[in-house]
């Protein structure tokens, strides 16, 4: 795995993916304490691989997160947004590919409050995959019940048995 890592160039050994893979790499090979740099870095990250490489090495000492939330006027001017605007139409329209496009363009220039708002507005409309991206291209103001968003219990299940064989989840 070393060696595949290494052979890849800077610009795709240095993505949290490959840092996060050499670390369990050097990890495996009994390089521990340098695998633990890597970790380290990136556990400072707010990404499913610096999630990742917290849970590796365990409880380590760092600042509080603070969740932010939006809601009430952030939540109302982005509603009115004419980019969000379209964007719902599109989807109400069910053409998700254009609407997709038009959000991710709208979003673009959005500061992390204005990206928070709309990744909560994208979540009252179910729409879970736009909310998870919005959230997660913040870059100092986070909420990670955003950005990790799973859907209740009942919701999942019967989402999972529309689309998942009945011999997977009947016991």
């Amino acid at each position: 795995m070393l060696r595949v890592i290494d052979s890849m160039g800077d610009s795709s050994r240095a993505l949290p993916v490959w840092l996060y893979w050499r670390a369990r790499a050097l990890q495996a090979t009994g390089q521990r304490p340098a695998a633990n740099v890597l970790f380290l870095a990136l556990s400072r990250e707010h990404h499913y691989y610096g999630q990742l490489a917290q849970e590796e090495l365990g409880p380590v000492m760092q600042a509080p997160i603070i969740n932010i939330k939006a809601g009430g006027d952030d939540l109302a001017a982005i509603a009115r947004h004419p980019g969000i605007m379209r964007a719902q139409a599109l989807y109400e329209l069910g053409l998700r590919s254009d609407a997709s496009l038009e959000w991710n363009w709208t979003i673009q220039a959005f500061t992390d409050a204005q990206l928070l708002a709309a990744a909560e507005l994208a979540r009252a409309w179910n729409g879970m995959n736009r909310a998870i991206n919005t959230a997660s291209a913040t870059r100092e103001l986070h909420d990670f019940e955003l950005r990790f968003l799973r859907l209740s219990g009942a919701g999942a299940a019967g989402r999972a048995r529309k689309q998942i064989d009945e011999a997977w989840y009947s016991a």
